[in-house]
């Protein structure tokens, strides 16, 4: 189902990214905007995940309808079999760039561990990661469809936004630092340090797009006043 529904009460990355959008938007939309230097252009509709919409978050083809982008599903298609990545929030800016969120709330989040596509689509999932790294330069060995294969993911279709349907996408991060509900809560330099580390396996520290990928570090309880 392309379109997510919450579910009961929200807890961790999604309760706090629920709240955010919800409670906070203005906050969150000028951490982005200054983590890409944008001077202009801060105002972002965000579109998910909404309180009047169920706090629904998208994938698929809803998630280019939610923004706005119906005229890409056809290529989406092309890129990636059903089931893509279930972005935790999207929004628009007024000049039209493109925000796709990835939320955590503790750094164990980041080891999603491999794809559980069937045979087919896993076919297809690989030969769209390794025409992603060809297409960014990244030449080492470490697999992409492995431990990170969420971050991988992520990066291809930032890829699939900017490069095949041309528009101005950009890949954020939001990390919830200090985060109450979790198994280990991190620090905005271990938050870092752990992003580092992930872009270091797939060998993407260094690429053409890495300007258009950053985080945002939020705290509940200093941001939130949870």
């Amino acid at each position: 189902m392309p379109r997510h529904p919450a579910e009961g009460e929200a807890a961790r990355s999604q309760r706090w990214i629920q709240l955010t959008v919800n409670a906070a938007p203005k906050l969150l939309s000028e951490r982005v905007a200054d983590t890409f230097g944008w001077v202009d252009d801060r105002a972002i509709a965000w579109v998910s995940p909404l309180s009047t919409d169920d706090h629904a978050e998208y994938s698929d083809a809803d998630s280019l309808k939610a923004l706005g982008l119906e005229k890409h599903i056809p290529r989406l298609i092309d890129f990636w079999p059903a089931g893509g990545p279930h972005w935790d929030a999207l929004g628009r800016t007024p000049a039209g760039r493109v925000i796709l969120v990835e939320a955590k709330a503790y750094i164990g989040e980041l080891l999603s561990g491999g794809s559980t596509a069937g045979v087919r689509s896993l076919d297809r999932i690989r030969r769209t990661l390794l025409d992603t790294r060809i297409s960014l330069g990244v030449g080492n060995e470490n697999g992409w469809d492995g431990a990170f294969f969420q971050s991988a993911n992520r990066l291809a279709h930032l890829r699939f936004f900017r490069d095949i349907c041309g528009e101005d996408a950009f890949l954020v991060y939001v990390c919830f630092v200090d985060a109450p509900d979790v198994p280990k809560a991190a620090a905005e330099d271990e938050w870092r340090g752990a992003l580092e580390l992930v872009d270091a396996y797939l060998g993407a520290t260094s690429h053409r797009l890495k300007r258009f990928k950053g985080a945002v570090f939020i705290n509940p309880s200093k941001d939130l006043h949870v």
